[in-house]
């Protein structure tokens, strides 16, 4: 009921009747963000020649500098809205923690084509290549921090020019940071920020819960969220000293 209650409000066009697609944005020829899941996604592909070719061979291809292949693309991962993964490579107390994290890949899906064709898909859990960044910028809970009615937040950022990251900023129309994505420091350990979306009905958006609060962007960029004055009140009143957001119950739509 709720999925339906969402599509329904923000709805701008007839419903599709095939299921809402994860956003993946690219980041390179080879790589994209699925920024629903919150995983960076890399494909190396091989071809197969000749009779002599096997399966075995072909697929041993496609991994063969995949490590390599990741490493660059991680380099591009979009954090905040001033800086990708390749800026903070520098730092003396992150970069070297960044660099051992992007190591850390797992074979997702290994594509057969009738060609002969093998694609191997690599991921990497964003949590965990972040975490160390996550745990930087994270706020210890206080007590006594105050349990508002509302389930979550959905911000329809359609038609802006926002575009995802790790921890965005959401603005009023004069540049005030409303929230910057920081999390509590026990949730920032396995929690993603936001979970971003093309369709409201998409299942994902299930984490704001049964009634989330519903705002407006008017526009934005790379990790910046400026929402409509009226909504940046309702924003700034209703979430005030509450934890929805520090708890990870947040998505943003976006364009595809």
């Amino acid at each position: 009921m709720m999925i339906w209650m969402l599509a329904s409000a923000l709805a701008q066009e007839p419903a599709n009747a095939a299921d809402p697609q994860d956003l993946r944005i690219a980041v390179d020829d080879s790589a994209e963000v699925n920024w629903t899941r919150g995983v960076l996604e890399v494909t190396r592909s091989a071809q197969g020649r000749g009779v002599a070719a096997t399966r075995k061979a072909v697929e041993a291809s496609a991994r063969n500098n995949l490590g390599a292949q990741v490493q660059d693309a991680v380099r591009n991962v979009q954090i905040d809205p001033n800086s990708q993964v390749h800026d903070r490579l520098d730092d003396s107390e992150l970069g070297g923690l960044l660099r051992s994290r992007a190591g850390r890949w797992a074979v997702g899906e290994t594509r057969y084509y009738a060609s002969g064709r093998i694609e191997v898909i690599a991921e990497v859990p964003l949590v965990d290549l972040l975490k160390p960044v996550s745990l930087a910028v994270s706020i210890a809970r206080p007590e006594g921090v105050r349990e508002p009615a509302i389930t979550g937040v959905l911000i329809d950022a359609r038609g802006t020019g926002v575009r995802p990251a790790w921890f965005p900023e959401v603005q009023t129309p004069a540049g005030q940071v409303l929230w910057d994505g920081a999390l509590w420091d026990d949730q920032a350990v396995t929690g993603i920020p936001v979970v971003w979306v093309s369709d409201p009905a998409h299942l994902a958006a299930a984490r704001v819960g049964d009634d989330p609060l519903i705002v407006q962007a008017e526009r934005g960029d790379a990790g910046v969220i400026v929402l409509t004055a009226e909504d940046a009140v309702r924003f700034r009143t209703t979430l005030h000293d509450s934890d929805v957001l520090r708890e990870a119950h947040t998505v943003v739509v976006v364009d595809p």
